[in-house]
């Protein structure tokens, strides 16, 4: 059984976990949000986009397996990765040094933290698959330092030594005609000597730019992966999409066989409290009192779960449907944000900014006026069948 432990989740992989013996395919996508909470938000809705939940037999599997691999996110006043959704695995480091790496995954992609190459620029996390061990990293490579930093290097020499497939997106900063820049500077050149040191290889494909501002152009985002992986890898590509941020998303697909997550939860609101309380006298009847007070303490809480469990069943979570509120009133009132998002990334000005800002305010404000609606009209069928049944 493995363990993983995020920011805002943690989940444990249970010894039953569904295993599709066909290759899955990871959708991938790596962007310097360059702090933006536009760029945050947009990314957020791709990871939410599709996921829905499949049959497969007798259990409810998530269609959709996504990972993210973000640098410069968005985080407000505070340290954190702000503006993705709870349903998410959130994976970053909790030290004081200032947050500029970080990886978003869904939940049905068993992922666990190595905390011993995260950091505040490196998040590492690792997978198994096929009795190897797969570890994927967002990088973020500071212009005042030598690439790549310390971490990163101690992270390649660990895989080559325990033979992992490693696989890292990089905000590099650096510029190579390796990887499709016009020049070569000397970080460029720094980056590339340890690379092919290591066995690495740079999957840039083209000469269409990472990044551009109302100076220039330029391919400073990678894709870095070992020999290993390389197969695997498909459909890499720069994505005209809106990004909300000056740079541009990359994204790709990864051909890997992964162990699917059934997600089981209680809903405690729907508990038999009359039976729970049944339960739990019987249970505590039941219990010696000439045990001492560490035991009795250990006989208590299992008295307590067991009345808990008893009463409150253990139910499969269905994944991210699409909501029936959801319309193509609001569809519109997305795209015309995204627009405007679009128009104020590539012109910063004051009115470009005003018209992203009420755009996205009448989307959050139409959203949650289809979500009451839709819970009223739920409330109303509800009592309207009561009352059909007396």
């Amino acid at each position: 059984m493995m363990e993983s432990s995020t920011r805002n989740n943690s989940f444990r992989v249970s010894e039953n976990s569904e295993f599709n013996p066909e290759n899955d395919v990871i959708h991938a996508k790596q962007l310097n949000c360059h702090h933006a909470k536009e760029a945050t938000r947009l990314f957020n809705e791709w990871m939410l986009e599709g996921n829905k939940a499949g049959k497969k037999g007798n259990t409810n599997i998530l269609s959709k397996l996504k990972i993210g691999l973000i640098q410069e996110p968005y985080l407000g006043n505070t340290n954190s990765i702000l503006n993705f959704d709870k349903t998410l695995n959130v994976f970053q480091h909790s030290g004081r040094k200032k947050t500029r790496a970080g990886i978003i995954a869904t939940k049905n992609i068993p992922f666990w933290l190595l905390t011993q190459f995260t950091d505040g620029d490196i998040v590492s996390v690792a997978i198994r698959s096929n009795n190897k061990i797969f570890v994927f990293a967002s990088v973020y490579m500071d212009y005042n330092f030598t690439p790549p930093p310390q971490l990163f290097k101690d992270l390649c020499n660990f895989c080559r030594i325990n033979n992992y497939i490693l696989f890292a997106g990089a905000d590099a900063n650096s510029h190579s005609v390796s990887w499709g820049s016009v020049s070569t500077n000397t970080r460029g050149e720094q980056l590339t000597d340890f690379l092919y040191s290591e066995n690495m290889h740079v999957v840039n494909l083209g000469s269409s730019p990472t990044f551009s501002d109302a100076r220039r152009d330029a391919i400073i985002d990678i894709t870095i992966t070992n020999t290993n992986l390389l197969d695997m890898i498909s459909d890499w590509k720069v994505s005209d999409a809106v990004s909300g941020s000056d740079h541009y998303i990359i994204e790709f697909n990864i051909s890997l066989q992964v162990e699917r997550i059934t997600q089981k939860y209680r809903n405690i609101r729907k508990t038999n409290w009359d039976g729970y309380r049944d339960d739990l006298k019987k249970n505590i009847r039941s219990i010696n009192l000439g045990l001492d007070v560490e035991e009795l303490a250990t006989e208590l809480e299992k008295a307590i779960i067991n009345s808990y469990h008893n009463n409150c069943k253990l139910r499969e979570s269905f994944g991210n449907k699409k909501a029936q509120w959801w319309s193509k009133d609001l569809e519109g009132l997305k795209k015309r944000w995204k627009k405007c998002v679009k128009k104020f990334t590539r012109y910063k000005t004051e009115l470009n900014k005003t018209m992203m800002d009420e755009s996205r305010k009448e989307y959050d404000k139409a959203k949650d006026v289809a979500r009451f609606q839709d819970g009223k009209s739920y409330v109303q069928k509800w009592i309207a069948l009561q009352l059909q049944l007396r």
